[in-house]
């Protein structure tokens, strides 16, 4: 959540409208997806407007701020070999951007993957939580589907897979960042994932997990390629 950083240290009766326009900017700026920064806003207005309503404050500053628009453009989509010149520009999550593409794992599932939750000989990983960030810090979250789910994994991930483990304990994340830090979605998407994206003539902010991505796996029969959010998210 990113209001706290923001707003911790500021009573809600010295926030202007100003303040609260400059904020949306920023996350905007920041490369957040705008139905993040219109969730974020929301959750903030309805924090004042409690206030409001307890005499606390005599009006919400936040009503009234533009928003960003929902996005409503269309996927992206990649071939098979596009995946693989998107996870070579990704150095460092070279498994993870495959691992994306190739399961239909959400970004927050897969970063949340413990290495007890991945069984190589039956090629099925257990997605039973979620990574979320509360107060700056990284935490373990109820999966979107709020239920667990075991996700087949392709033939051709596993050795990448076992590799990877290699050495790691069975309650260690799967994947961290190159320097050994936990996963932040903003921090990848921002200073990675959209960047490596750009270079290969694709403007998307995410690798969606649509129904294509396990179809791209050869987990189904359906067309060979990998749907991804579209460049307004």
């Amino acid at each position: 959540m990113q209001i706290l950083p923001e707003w911790e240290r500021v009573r809600l009766s010295a926030v202007t409208h100003a303040d609260v326009v400059a904020w949306v900017s920023k996350l905007v700026a920041n490369v957040y997806a705008a139905s993040t920064v219109r969730q974020v806003h929301r959750v903030f207005s309805l924090m004042l407007t409690l206030a409001v309503r307890d005499g606390r404050l005599s009006r919400n500053a936040a009503v009234g701020v533009r928003l960003p628009r929902a996005e409503t453009g269309e996927p992206v989509f990649l071939t098979h070999r596009q995946v693989e010149q998107l996870a070579v520009v990704c150095p460092g999550y070279e498994l993870f951007v495959r691992v994306l593409a190739y399961t239909g794992m959400r970004w927050g599932e897969a970063s949340a993957v413990r290495v007890r939750r991945v069984d190589l000989v039956r090629r099925r990983t257990e997605v039973v939580h979620t990574a979320i960030e509360l107060g700056g810090q990284m935490t373990d979250g109820t999966s979107k589907t709020q239920q667990r789910r075991s996700v087949p994994l392709p033939r051709s991930l596993v050795d990448a897979l076992a590799e990877h483990i290699a050495g790691k304990t069975p309650d260690d994340l799967v994947f961290i960042t190159p320097r050994g830090d936990v996963m932040r979605n903003h921090n990848f998407r921002s200073r990675v994932f959209v960047p490596a994206a750009a270079s290969i003539g694709k403007a998307c902010r995410s690798i969606d997990a649509g129904a294509h991505a396990a179809d791209v796996a050869g987990v189904g029969q359906g067309p060979t390629s990998v749907r991804l959010a579209p460049g307004g998210r």
